[in-house]
């Protein structure tokens, strides 16, 4: 892939044989189950490329070559909103700054 005109390349860690791969789709040719979960490997970081490539647009913010390979390899941690909620109040509840009914209260989704 390219950008700023700079070429990157991303190891998915799969590997094989030039004739064996279909450079129009992308994948590799068979039907094995080793080859199967191989093509899900592939899938797995062209999504992971197309997630960071969506992010910055819709975020309107440049994305560099350097910034996309430390995205790749480094990817944000996204906080599942209603996990951290319901830790906190597990912990308001435990340290008594809260009762019982205030936390089921509390608790709406």
């Amino acid at each position: 892939m390219h950008i700023d005109n700079k070429s990157i390349k991303i190891n998915t860690g799969v590997s094989v044989q030039p004739k064996k791969f279909d450079k129009k789709k992308g994948r590799i040719k068979s039907t094995s189950e080793a080859v199967k979960v191989d093509n899900l490997i592939i899938d797995s970081c062209l999504t992971a490329i197309n997630e960071i490539f969506v992010r910055y647009r819709l975020q309107h913010k440049t994305l560099t070559p350097d910034l996309f390979l430390r995205e790749y390899h480094n990817p944000p941690h996204y906080v599942d909103f209603y996990a951290w909620m319901d830790q906190k109040l597990k912990d308001r509840l435990k340290a008594k700054e809260i009762t019982v009914s205030s936390e089921r209260h509390q608790r709406v989704f």
